[in-house]
C-alpha cells in the first residue's frame, strides 16, 4: 500500500511543473554560490600558502557549499509539504484518502518519502557538484560525507515537520507560512546559547561535529528524536481526522519522545561517542598527549581570557580545548 500511494504521490508531483521550476531554479542558486566561493577561494589562495593555515578548499568551498544547499532545502521544503496534506484539504481529496483502506500511517509515510525523494535528488545532485573538485584536488572525503549524511538527517527533519504543519492548516499558504517560520526557529535559535535548553533543541549545533569530521551519537539520537516527535504530531492529527481512538496512544508517544528529549539533553552529553572521520584526525589528540592525558591524576580546568566580540578567535580556542575534554570528559573549561 505504502509503494502503491508513494509512486501516485511521486507521479504527482513531477507531473507538474512545480517539482521541476523549484529544483531547477535551486540548483541555479546554489551553482552561483558555489562558483562565488570558488572564484574566493582562488582570489586568497596565495595568501593561505604565506600563513601556512591549515583551511583548504574542503573547509572554504565545500563545506559552506553544502551549508548553502541545506539552506535552500529549507526554503524548498516548505513549497512541497504544503501540497501534501494542506491542499488535499482544499480539493476535498483528503476525504478520500481518510476513508480509503490505507491506514493514517501508511498515509503519512508515503507522503513522507515522497517529499524526501524529491528533495533527495536535489541533495544528491549537491554532492556530486561538489565531488567535481575531486578531479582536481584532494578533498577531505570524510569530512565530506559525514556532512552530507547530517544532511540527510536535516533534511528529514525538515520534511517531518512541514508534514505535521500541513496536516494542521486548511490552506497551502498557510502551511507554508507556519512551516517558515518553524524551520527558521529550529535552524537559527539558540544556536549561540551554549549549554541552554534551546541551544539543544537548534539544529545548527547538531551539524557543528560533522562540519569537523566528527560523529557525534549525541547529534545522531537528536536527530532520530526530532523526526520521531514530529511523524507522531502528525500522525495524531490524522488520526484525529479519522476520529479514531488510536489517537491516545498517539499522544502518549509524544509526551514519551518530549520527556527523553529533555530528560538525554545532560545524560547524552556525558556518555557521548566520538569518531574522528577527518583525513589527519584533526578532532584528536596526538598518540603522546593521550598517554600523558592518561598519566593525569588531579582534575583539569582551562580558563580563556578572550574578548566576547572576536567570536572566530574564541570558535577556535574552543575547538582546540575540546579535543582534550573529549579525551577526558571531566576537564572544565571557563
Amino acid at each position: 500500500m505504502i509503494s502503491a500511494m508513494l509512486k501516485t504521490e511521486l507521479r504527482r508531483f513531477f507531473a507538474t511543473p512545480l517539482a521541476w521550476v523549484i529544483i531547477a531554479v535551486s540548483q541555479l542558486i546554489l551553482a552561483w554560490a558555489f562558483f562565488s566561493e570558488l572564484e574566493y577561494y582562488e582570489n586568497i589562495q596565495a595568501q593561505l600558502a604565506a600563513k601556512e593555515t591549515p583551511l583548504g578548499v574542503t573547509s572554504l568551498v565545500v563545506i559552506p557549499a553544502l551549508l548553502n544547499g541545506l539552506n535552500i532545502i529549507m526554503l524548498m521544503t516548505p513549497l512541497l509539504t504544503m501540497r501534501s496534506i494542506a491542499e488535499e484539504w482544499q480539493s476535498r481529496r483528503l476525504d478520500m484518502l481518510l476513508a480509503s483502506p490505507l491506514t493514517a500511517g501508511q498515509l503519512l509515510v508515503s507522503k513522507y518519502l515522497a517529499v524526501l525523494v524529491v528533495l533527495g535528488l536535489f541533495w544528491l545532485i549537491v554532492l556530486l557538484q561538489v565531488m567535481t573538485l575531486q578531479l582536481a584536488t584532494a578533498l577531505d572525503l570524510g569530512r565530506v560525507l559525514l556532512l552530507w549524511t547530517a544532511g540527510v538527517f536535516v533534511i528529514s527533519t525538515f520534511v517531518a515537520a512541514g508534514l505535521w504543519l500541513s496536516s494542521l492548516a486548511r490552506h497551502p499558504l498557510i502551511a507554508a507560512i507556519t512551516t517558515y517560520g518553524l524551520l527558521i526557529l529550529l535552524r537559527f535559535v539558540g544556536q549561540h546559547d551554549d549549554g541552554s535548553l534551546l541551544h539543544w533543541f537548534s539544529i545548527t549545533p547538531h551539524l557543528q561535529a560533522a562540519q569537523l569530521g566528527l560523529f557525534s551519537s549525541t547529534d545522531l539520537v537528536y536527530f532520530l528524536m526530532v523526526i520521531g516527535l514530529f511523524l507522531i504530531l502528525g500522525w495524531t492529527q490524522l488520526l484525529k481526522l479519522r476520529h479514531t481512538q488510536e489517537r491516545w496512544s498517539a499522544r502518549f508517544s509524544i509526551i514519551l519522545i518530549l520527556i527523553c528529549l529533555v530528560l538525554s539533553w545532560p545524560v547524552l552529553k556525558q556518555h557521548e561517542f566520538t569518531y574522528d572521520l577527518s583525513a589527519n584526525r584533526n578532532n584528536t589528540l596526538s598518540a603522546p598527549s593521550q598517554e600523558l592525558m592518561q598519566t593525569l591524576d588531579k582534575p583539569l580546568s582551562f580558563t580563556v581570557y578572550i574578548n566576547d566580540s572576536n567570536a572566530v578567535l574564541k570558535k577556535q580556542i574552543l575547538q582546540l580545548l575540546n579535543r582534550f575534554k573529549r579525551e577526558r570528559p571531566q576537564i572544565a573549561i571557563s
